[in-house]
C-alpha cells in the first residue's frame, strides 16, 4: 500500500472553502426485476486525501491560536478592565484591549495610546482644568504664567486687562490708571513714556530732559531726527556753525541757543523752509543769529514746515 504524503495547499484550500468536499454517500443503489437492493459503497483514495488534508489544516489553525496565547508577552493588560474584550494587533504582535461599552465614556489623548482614560487623568489639572460645575474645561487662572502662551499668539487688546501700575504710580494712581493700546511698544512700556529708543526707565528719564549738543567745529553738522528734543549751540566754535535739519516729519522738535558771537545757522532740508513769526525762509533756507542769547525752538508742523516757538532774541531768515 502506497504512502501518500499530505497536501498542505489542499488542506488550505479546504479549510477556507470545504464546499469543494466531494459528496458521498455510504450505499449504492441496484435495482433489479424492479426491486432496490443496496450495497455498501468504499472511499475513493482521493477522497480519503481531502478528508485528510482537511483535518491537518484544522489542526494547524488550533495550534496557531494556541501559540499566540501561549506566553503573557502576547498579551498587553495594560488598561484591562473587568468585562473589557481584547483583540489581535497585527503591527504590535500582541493582543491588545479594544474598547467596548464599558468605556465608551473615556477618551484617548492620542490615535496610538493604549487605552482610553478620563480626560481628568490626561491633562495636569492645572494650566488646563476640569470644572464640576458644568463639566467644562477652564484655563487654570492661578496657575497660569507667560511661558504656557506661545511667543506666536495673538492676543487682541480688548482681552488684556488694562487696569494696573505703570512706572512712578502709587498708592490711589497705581490702582487707578488705565492703560491705553498706546501705552505698549514693541513690549517696552518705558518707551511710550520716554520717547524712542527709550529701553529702560533711566534712558526714558534721559530721553525727557535736555541733551546740549555742542560742535567743535563749522560744520556743517547733520540734525537727525533720532535728536528729537536736544539742545545745540555753537559754544566752543570758533566760527559761525550751520546745523542741517533733517527732512521735515510733523513731531520733530530742536532746540538752538547762541553762546558766541561768531553766529548760529539753522537750514531746512531740500523742499523744506522755516518760519519765524510773519516771516518765512525761502525753500532750504536758513534762520541765524549772532546775538548771544537768542534762542529758539523749531517744531516741524508738518512733511515741509518748520515752525519757530518762543523765539528769543534777534533772528535773520534766508
Amino acid at each position: 500500500m502506497a504512502i501518500v504524503p499530505p497536501n498542505p495547499a489542499q488542506g488550505a484550500e479546504l479549510f477556507a472553502d470545504y464546499s469543494g468536499l466531494l459528496q458521498h454517500d455510504d450505499f449504492c443503489d441496484n435495482k433489479s426485476g424492479g426491486v432496490y437492493s443496496h450495497k455498501t459503497s468504499e472511499f475513493s483514495a482521493t477522497e480519503c486525501e481531502m478528508i485528510l488534508d482537511l483535518i491537518r489544516a484544522i489542526v494547524d489553525e488550533c495550534k496557531l491560536k494556541a501559540e499566540n496565547l501561549s506566553e503573557l508577552d502576547d498579551v498587553d493588560l495594560s488598561g484591562l478592565n473587568d468585562g473589557d474584550t481584547i483583540i489581535w494587533d497585527l503591527g504590535a504582535g500582541k493582543w491588545i484591549p479594544a474598547l467596548n461599552d464599558t468605556t465608551d465614556e473615556k477618551v484617548k489623548m492620542y490615535v496610538d495610546s493604549p487605552a482610553a482614560q478620563y480626560l481628568s487623568d490626561l491633562i495636569d489639572d492645572v494650566t488646563i482644568v476640569v470644572q464640576p460645575t458644568g463639566q467644562v474645561l477652564e484655563v487654570g487662572a492661578d496657575s497660569l504664567m507667560d511661558s504656557h502662551i506661545n511667543i506666536a499668539a495673538a492676543i487682541d487688546w480688548s482681552k488684556i486687562s488694562k487696569v494696573g501700575a505703570v512706572p512712578g504710580d502709587v498708592g490711589a494712581a497705581a490702582a487707578a490708571h488705565t492703560h491705553a493700546g498706546t501705552d505698549i511698544n514693541s513690549g517696552v512700556v518705558g518707551v511710550a513714556y520716554g520717547g524712542t529708543g527709550a529701553g529702560t526707565a533711566s534712558g526714558a528719564q534721559i530721553n525727557l530732559q535736555f541733551q546740549t549738543v555742542s560742535p567743535h567745529d563749522t560744520g556743517p553738522v547733520s540734525v537727525l531726527a533720532a535728536d528729537t528734543f536736544k539742545f545745540f549751540t555753537n559754544a566752543g566754535a570758533g566760527a559761525e556753525v550751520e546745523f542741517q535739519l533733517p527732512t521735515a516729519a510733523a513731531g520733530l522738535v530742536y532746540y538752538f541757543g547762541v553762546l558766541d558771537t561768531d553766529g548760529l545757522k539753522i537750514r531746512a532740508n531740500t523742499g523744506d523752509d522755516i518760519r519765524n513769526g510773519g516771516s518765512a525762509s525761502s525753500t532750504a533756507g536758513y534762520m541765524a543769529s549772532a546775538t548771544i542769547g537768542s534762542t529758539c525752538m523749531l517744531v516741524a508742523i508738518d512733511d515741509t514746515t518748520w515752525l519757530a516757538f518762543s523765539s528769543v532774541g534777534t533772528w535773520a531768515l534766508a
